[in-house]
This record gives C-alpha cells, sequence and structure tokens, in this order.
C-alpha cells in the first residue's frame, strides 16, 4: 500500500542520511537483509523503527491512532435552550414564506442563511437536543442522528432543498419546502412537548 512504501522510504532515508555521516548504513543492501523493505508489512517496519533512536520519527507515524472521542452529553438547561431556539427557528419559517410569496428571494435566502435567523444553526440546536440527557430512548430515535436517519434529517433536507429553490427563484418549489421543514420542525417539538424540563 501506500502508507507501506511511505514508511519504508522513510527507513531507508535514514540510513542514507547516516552513511553519509560517516556512521554507517541502518540498513544492509537488500540482497543481505532478506526481504525487500518495500514488501514489509507495517508491524514489521515500526518494529524496525522502535529498534533505533535514528528511526524515532518514523516510530512515531507507526504510533496507534488515537481513539474517536465521545459523543457528548448535553445537560438539561442545554436541551432546554436549544428547545427555545427551534422554536425561534420554526417562527423564522413564516417569514420565509411570506419573503417568497412576495417573491422577496434574496430576504428569504438571508432569513434561510443568515446568521441572527436560527435557521442556520437548527441542525446544531436539533444535535444538543438528541444528545441531552433528557430524551428517552425511543425519541432520540425516532429524531435521529448524523448515524440514523430520522426526523431530524427530514428538517435538514427539507431546509436545504428550500435554500436551492429560492436561490432559482422557484416559487412553488420553496413555498412547498417551507410547508415539509415546518412540518418537520413541528414534529421534533411535538416529541419535546411532553417533558417537563422542555418548557
Amino acid at each position: 500500500t501506500g502508507s507501506r512504501a511511505m514508511a519504508a522510504f522513510a527507513l531507508i532515508s535514514l540510513s542514507a542520511s547516516l552513511s553519509l555521516v560517516g556512521r554507517g548504513p541502518l540498513l544492509a543492501p537488500v540482497s543481505r537483509v532478506g526481504p525487500n523493505p518495500l514488501l514489509l508489512g507495517r508491524r514489521d517496519l515500526c518494529r524496525a523503527a522502535g529498534s533505533t533512536l535514528a528511526a524515532s520519527a518514523l516510530a512515531a507515524s507507526c504510533a496507534p491512532r488515537p481513539a474517536v472521542a465521545a459523543i457528548k452529553t448535553y445537560s438539561a438547561a442545554d436541551a432546554n435552550a436549544a428547545v427555545q431556539r427551534i422554536r425561534v427557528a420554526r417562527g423564522k419559517l413564516e417569514d420565509v414564506r411570506t419573503a417568497v410569496r412576495g417573491k422577496h428571494f434574496e430576504e428569504a435566502i438571508e432569513l434561510l442563511s443568515g446568521p441572527s435567523s436560527g435557521l442556520a444553526a437548527v441542525m446544531d440546536d436539533i444535535t444538543i437536543l438528541v444528545q441531552s440527557t433528557v430524551l428517552d430512548g425511543p425519541d432520540k430515535i425516532a429524531i435521529g442522528s448524523k448515524r440514523r436517519y430520522g426526523v431530524g434529517a427530514d428538517v435538514l433536507i427539507m431546509l436545504g432543498g428550500l435554500l436551492n429553490a429560492a436561490s432559482e427563484e422557484d416559487g412553488p418549489g420553496a413555498l412547498s419546502f417551507t410547508t415539509k421543514a415546518a412540518a418537520a420542525i413541528d414534529e421534533i417539538l411535538a416529541i419535546a412537548k411532553p417533558y417537563s424540563l422542555l418548557k
């Protein structure tokens, strides 16, 4: 593979450097040491690199990959604040609808993508809600996540379609996507409504 070849090349380069300063080669010619370094496995190359201080840089490249960070958990207060912002974003969709009906497509685009509207960050707020300690398992599954399809993905898809339709000044298409995006957000708010901590 490419990484195996790069590792072997680095090891051979280190050998050549040591030979140039009069310290002798790190590796004997390929015919003397047996297997061609380019054909060595990654574990063998790492073992060879770790056997000499001169190859410490190669050893570092062979170090275990860092573990994937655990999914962040949010508090009830975080979730409550996220729900409040989702409600604001839902209200902004009605402003988008008004702008589209008036054929003010630039205004609609600004409402969708501007930092003050809340719509641009609504997926972040949905993620906070799903990863909070408030919702139970079935409701988290219903909303979904980046790894599992749910109504949250509907929000993302419909908002993307709405932005595209507004950019193309497609009034009917934009109105249709506005209605669908609103319905998806309403469903998320309906899921959150029974929880006393999300008021």
